[in-house]
């Protein structure tokens, strides 16, 4: 019988991410999964040196971290129930799911699609396309509608 230990459900905070949850609780109640909840954040680089501006500088890093966090706080307390554990990380978004995935031995990633397709995916990507292509564990991507 098909058993998944673990599911880890990456996210970017988005509503296409918020509807992947009815599919992330109904498996993890099913099998009584262990839940991990992953935010990445890009790397962050401004286009100039600002050291010379007349204004305060502002901790942009540090801001885009607190805010991460605390959104990450929130989608665990909406999943309380599966005791899930949380994980920032920083770099490229696919690369860091499936690294995580493979660190922590996760069975199943549910990652939603955004519904892109034609020009803005070419241009833009997908990062549950990657993720699907790079993770050595099974991979769910609900489509947002």
């Amino acid at each position: 019988m098909l058993k998944i230990h673990s599911i880890l459900f990456p996210t970017d905070f988005s509503d296409e991410s918020k509807a992947a949850i009815p599919y992330l609780t109904s498996l993890a109640e099913n099998y009584s999964s262990k839940v991990h909840i992953l935010h990445v954040l890009e790397d962050f680089v401004l286009p100039v040196d600002m050291s010379w501006a007349a204004f305060p500088q502002v901790d942009i890093q540090g801001d885009r971290i607190a805010r991460a966090e605390e959104a990450l706080d929130e989608v665990a307390a909406g999943l309380k129930e599966f005791d899930p554990s949380t994980a920032l990380d920083f770099g490229s978004p696919h690369r860091k799911i499936a690294e995580y995935a493979a660190q922590q031995s996760i069975d199943l990633i549910v990652i939603p699609t955004h519904g892109r397709s034609g020009l803005s995916q070419f241009l833009m990507g997908s990062t549950a396309e990657r993720v699907v292509r790079h993770a050595a564990c099974a991979v769910l991507t609900p489509r947002a509608v």
